[in-house]
C-alpha cells in the first residue's frame, strides 16, 4: 500500500489508511496485498463482529466505504455458504425424488401404453405420437436439473471456493472439494438412463408385436439414436468419475461407475459384443466393488445397488434399479441440511453433522488387513536383548 495514503470518510474527516487499521483494530484482522488489496482472514469470523468500522473522531459509522463494507461480507460469509449448501441439498433431495417418480410412472403407465398404441399398417403416426410423448417424459425433471447446474450451482461453487480460501485457516484448513455440481451431473445421467432404457422397451414391444414397415422404420431410427446416445454418455460418465476421483467423492463416484455400466449395458442389448466399452464393464463393476468393500459406511450404502447393476450387465434384470431404499436414504440426508451443522471433512467435503456423524462421501479407508508388526532390530544390537526378545514374537518353538 502507498506510504502515508489517505481515505476519506463520510463525516468529512480523512484519516492515514494504516493509522486508521490500527486504530479501528483492523490492522491485524487480514492479510493484506502491497496494494492493500484483503487477501484473507488472519481471525474468525467471530472475532470481526467485534469490529466497529467508525470515525475515531466523531463515532459515525464507515462501514459503508468499500474498504469496510468487506468486513461486514466476512462477517457474514459462514452463514451464508451454510444457506447455500442448504438450498443446494433441498434441490439434490427434490430433484432425486423427482426422477424416482418419472421412473416409476414409466413403469406404472407401460400397461397402459402397450394397450392403446396401435400397430397395425395405417396406425404409425399414431404409434410415433405416443412413443414420443413417453421418450419426451422426464425432459421437464432433466431441464430442471442442467437449468439448476449451469445457471446456479457452477458459478456459485466458484465463487464459495474463492470465498473460504480467504476466510482462511481460521474457517477451515482443508481446500473445498463441494460435491454439488457432480451430484447434478449424476442427476443428468440418470434422468438420460430412465429414457434410454424406456426407449429399448419400447423397441422390445414393438418389435415383437408390430407387421407395419412405418414402425420398422421407427425402431430403427430409435436404435440408432440411443446407441450414439449411450455412446455419450458413457464418456461423460468418465469424465465425471475423473472430477469423484479428484474431489476424493468416493461414493459419488462408485454411482457414477455404476451408471457407466449401464450406458454399456444398453448397447450390449442393442449391439451384442464389438464395441470397446463391453470388455472394460466387469472392470467397472470390480471397481465399484472395491469401494463399496473399501467405504463400507458410505460406498458400501450402495451394495444392493451394484448387485442389481451386475444382474442387469448380465442380463438377468430388464432394467437397473438404481434406487435402493439405502440409496434413496442417502440423497435425502442432504435434503435434511440445517444451518448451524456444517462441517468439512478433511478432504474439505461439506456435510452435516447433525445427519452425518462423518463424511458422507469419504469415510476413512478401512484396511483389509492389519498392519504388519515389524521388529525394530536396531533395538536389540546387544545379543542377548534380542534373544530374549525373539519367544515374545515367533512364539515357543
Amino acid at each position: 500500500m502507498p506510504q502515508g495514503a489517505k481515505i476519506f470518510l463520510l463525516c468529512g474527516h480523512d484519516f492515514d489508511v494504516a493509522s486508521l487499521d490500527a486504530i479501528l483494530g483492523l490492522a491485524d484482522l487480514f492479510e493484506l496485498s502491497n496494494s492493500g488489496e484483503i487477501m484473507s482472514l488472519k481471525r474468525s469470523t467471530a472475532e470481526l463482529g467485534k469490529a466497529k468500522p467508525q470515525c475515531p473522531q466523531c463515532g459515525i459509522a464507515c462501514d459503508d466505504l468499500q474498504r469496510y463494507r468487506q468486513l461486514e461480507q466476512f462477517k457474514t460469509a459462514p452463514e451464508t455458504i451454510e444457506r447455500l449448501f442448504k438450498l443446494f441439498g433441498r434441490k439434490l433431495a427434490f430433484f432425486a425424488r423427482k426422477v424416482q417418480r418419472d421412473s416409476r410412472d414409466l413403469d406404472d403407465g407401460f400397461k397402459w401404453f402397450r394397450k392403446n398404441i396401435e400397430l397395425g399398417p395405417l396406425a404409425g403416426e399414431n404409434s410415433a405420437k405416443l412413443i414420443k410423448a413417453r421418450m419426451l417424459y422426464t425432459m421437464s425433471t432433466q431441464n430442471l436439473v442442467t437449468r439448476f447446474r449451469d445457471v446456479v450451482v457452477h458459478k456459485a461453487e466458484e465463487d464459495i471456493a474463492q470465498t473460504i480460501g480467504l476466510l482462511g485457516d481460521t474457517y477451515t484448513a482443508a481446500t473445498p472439494m463441494l460435491p454439488f455440481k457432480c451430484r447434478l451431473d449424476l442427476l443428468y445421467l440418470h434422468c438420460r438412463l430412465v429414457m434410454l432404457q424406456e426407449a429399448i422397451r419400447i423397441i422390445q414391444f414393438v418389435k415383437e408385436a408390430h407387421d407395419s414397415k412405418f414402425m420398422e422404420v421407427l425402431i430403427a431410427k430409435l436404435r440408432l439414436g440411443i446407441l450414439a446416445e449411450a455412446e455419450d454418455h458413457i464418456d461423460e460418465a468418465e469424465l465425471l468419475i475423473g472430477q469423484c476421483r479428484l474431489r476424493v467423492l468416493r461414493r459419488l463416484e462408485t454411482e457414477a461407475l455404476m451408471i457407466q455400466v449401464c450406458f454399456v449395458t444398453l448397447i450390449k442389448r442393442l449391439v451384442g459384443a464389438g464395441t470397446d466399452h463391453l470388455d472394460k464393464a466387469e472392470s467397472l463393476l470390480e471397481q465399484a466393488g472395491t469401494l463399496i468393500s473399501n467405504y463400507p459406511t458410505t460406498a458400501g450404502l450402495l451394495k444392493s445397488s451394484l448387485e442389481t447393476v451386475r444382474l442387469y450387465w448380465r442380463g438377468k434384470k430388464a432394467t437397473a434399479e438404481l434406487w435402493a431404499p439405502e440409496t434413496q436414504k442417502l440423497w435425502e440426508t442432504w435434503g435434511t441440511f440445517e444451518v448451524g451443522s456444517l462441517a468439512y471433512c478433511e478432504h474439505g467435503h461439506p456435510y452435516s453433522s447433525k445427519a452425518c456423524q462423518c463424511c458422507s462421501e469419504c469415510e476413512r479407508l478401512v484396511e483389509v488387513t492389519a498392519p504388519e508388526d515389524r521388529i525394530d532390530y536396531e533395538r536389540y544390537l546387544n545379543r542377548d536383548k534380542f534373544l530374549a526378545h525373539m519367544p515374545k514374537t515367533m512364539g515357543s518353538q
